[in-house]
């Protein structure tokens, strides 16, 4: 079992909505754990030699009930969520397949990219 920061799994909605797009699914909570828990889970079979392998997952809730609070910068700022290092380190994760571990998450800011206009959804 893997421990998710509440961070992580919030980051992990905000990467997987971007990648989706404003057609998409727009991702909740237990998918932000579940993609961050998946990745983490990638890594430690990569570590360990495992090679080829697949791995499932699913887009499990419906996050459109977030959009004032877990979508909000202004409102994880506020509550203290700083998903910034979590989200380059998906990133990063996603176009490599390698996972960087995070140094200091407190000294990271939200990176510009992550910013998705809810307007446009």
């Amino acid at each position: 079992m893997h421990r998710v920061p509440d961070s992580a799994s919030l980051a992990a909605m905000h990467f997987l909505r971007k990648l989706l797009g404003p057609t998409g699914q727009v991702p909740g909570a237990s998918t932000g754990t579940n993609l961050y828990g998946s990745i983490l889970l990638i890594d430690e079979m990569r570590r360990q030699g495992k090679g080829a392998a697949s791995l499932v997952t699913l887009l499990c809730d419906d996050g459109r009930r977030y959009e004032d609070t877990y979508y909000n910068n202004a409102w994880l700022e506020k509550e203290g969520f700083e998903i910034g290092p979590y989200l380059d380190q998906i990133k990063e994760f996603w176009e490599s397949g390698i996972l960087r571990k995070l140094e200091s998450p407190r000294s990271y800011s939200t990176p510009s990219w992550a910013h998705i206009p809810l307007s446009s959804l």
